[in-house]
């Protein structure tokens, strides 16, 4: 089911990227999607900043998102081969990036005002500690 999941979120990632209308932070008049200028929460958006619709690109990238978070990194994090403390607090931050991660999927794709930045942060940081336990877990083993 992981390696599905990671399949699927680039599949649609890849859908997403060739629907998108153009603009990015660094040339606002930019058409098209350029990998190394565009942010993975453009995709997410169903409107570009300048006002165009990206709509198929957004639901396709969100979709995605959800696939890879709920099919492939909460199961990681889940059934990390750890236990006691270590078993609870991936748990606990496992899941708080999940939901952090929705939080920014929703934010971005219905216009919600939250503070982006910290919410991605906050995601990625809760994530990052449970990951690098599974990593350090698997260099072990």
């Amino acid at each position: 089911m992981s390696r599905a999941s990671v399949v699927i979120f680039v599949a649609l990632w890849i859908v997403a990227m060739s629907t998108y209308p153009g603009w990015n932070a660094f040339d606002p008049n930019s058409t098209g999607h350029d990998f190394f200028r565009n942010f993975l929460c453009d995709l997410l958006s169903a409107t570009t900043p300048d006002g165009r619709s990206n709509l198929v690109g957004c639901i396709t990238m969100n979709a995605g998102a959800v696939a890879l978070v709920l099919g492939s990194l909460l199961r990681l994090w889940w059934h990390a081969p750890v236990s006691g403390r270590w078993r609870t607090s991936n748990r606990l931050l496992g899941g708080l990036a999940t939901v952090l991660t929705l939080t920014i999927c929703l934010e971005q794709a219905f216009a919600i005002s939250l503070p982006h930045g910290a919410v991605t942060l906050a995601a990625g940081a809760a994530g990052l500690v449970p990951t690098a336990v599974v990593a350090a877990v698997d260099w072990n083993s």
